[in-house]
């Protein structure tokens, strides 16, 4: 009797559990209606051309895979067009996947599962399989994909994962692209586009050929830390700040970074300079990597700064581009070493 109690009180929980998942269209509850183009069937969500003007949340279930087939897009004029609440997403199958937030004013993006702001909304992601995922807002102050905090101070995972060939492509009209503590780009593609700061985390590591591009007005990638390894290529574009690594160091090995001003902005004062790659902590390029500071136009503050040092090992290459410079002090315009256009220069290591 005590164990058949304890069975039916487990096969009650399960119960509860299931109950607990939701993933509704709009007000349509897709787990009890059938809609053209979408099924959740063996745990997972299945797209298949699927086009809605409504918005999509999912809850209650802490990983979910959603197979993507075709061409599918889901576009909001009122509120977020997905969401996933406290879960982690994976974006498989090799199609094609549209989220479009056409709102043309709103709040700043979430924190803590709050819903508004963003064109994507998750705990965590992972797009793989040659799946392509295509995300632009455009809230006042938004951000396009947003890897938000978890209320549940167990589950604070806030990281994204490119690999397998899947691309993830996120525009924001204001604010930032892609906002995540851990972006880790593994034989994948990423584009980010936005006013703020194109691509925003803790730790970036791009490797095994993966492809970074971002653009932005003040920040193209602002992180704590960055590697760039094995074959991957990084190109980030600002008119203030291209690579910005405000804690860690920049790694680059056997890839390639690239950092360009847009020019945009002239080199003034102490409170207002511009910089292609900047680390406030070391620099350090090695097996066969390459780092190129340039701008578009010429006079710009400075193409690449360390604030402690800059290491460059005998394979490798830096190259302070056109109208750009090389420095490890860039508010002292006397330190500068003024480079002609495309010269490669051996540092081996400049301390301050």
């Amino acid at each position: 009797m005590i164990c058949f109690l304890l069975l039916l009180f487990a096969v009650k929980l399960d119960i509860n559990a299931e109950d607990e998942i939701s993933i509704m269209v709009g007000n349509t509850d897709v787990l009890s209606t059938s809609l053209e183009g979408i099924k959740y069937e063996n745990g997972k969500l299945y797209l298949d051309n699927f086009i809605s003007s409504e918005r999509l949340v999912i809850k209650g279930i802490d990983r979910i895979e959603i197979v993507v087939k075709g061409e599918n897009r889901i576009e909001s004029d009122s509120r977020v067009p997905f969401s996933s609440i406290n879960t982690y997403v994976t974006f498989s199958g090799g199609g094609k996947l549209a989220i479009v937030n056409k709102t043309q004013s709103g709040v700043p993006a979430l924190y803590y599962g709050n819903e508004s702001g963003c064109g994507m909304c998750a705990i965590g992601m992972t797009v793989t399989d040659k799946t392509e995922v295509f995300v632009e807002t455009n809230v006042k102050d938004g951000t396009a994909v947003l890897i938000g905090f978890n209320s549940d101070a167990s589950k604070k995972d806030r990281g994204f994962l490119v690999k397998n060939g899947g691309r993830l492509i996120a525009r924001a009209k204001e604010g930032i692209a892609i906002d995540a503590d851990d972006i880790t780009i593994d034989d994948g593609y990423v584009y980010a586009k936005a006013d703020k700061s194109g691509l925003y985390g803790g730790t970036i590591i791009v490797e095994n050929n993966g492809v970074v591009e971002s653009e932005a007005r003040d920040y193209a990638i602002h992180s704590a830390r960055m590697s760039v390894l094995s074959g991957a290529e990084v190109t980030a574009k600002a008119d203030f700040y291209g690579a910005y690594i405000h804690n860690g160091d920049i790694i680059v090995s056997g890839g390639k970074l690239t950092g360009i001003l847009t020019g945009k902005y002239e080199y003034a004062n102490s409170s207002n300079y511009t910089l292609a790659i900047c680390s406030f902590n070391d620099i350090d390029v090695s097996d066969g990597g390459t780092i190129i500071g340039r701008s578009e136009k010429k006079y710009s503050d400075c193409g690449i700064y360390a604030e402690r040092y800059i290491k460059q090992s005998s394979s490798s290459t830096i190259i302070a581009g056109e109208n750009c410079r090389i420095s490890t002090t860039p508010l002292e315009i006397d330190f500068y070493e003024d480079l002609s256009s495309g010269e490669s220069i051996m540092l081996t290591e400049i301390l301050i």
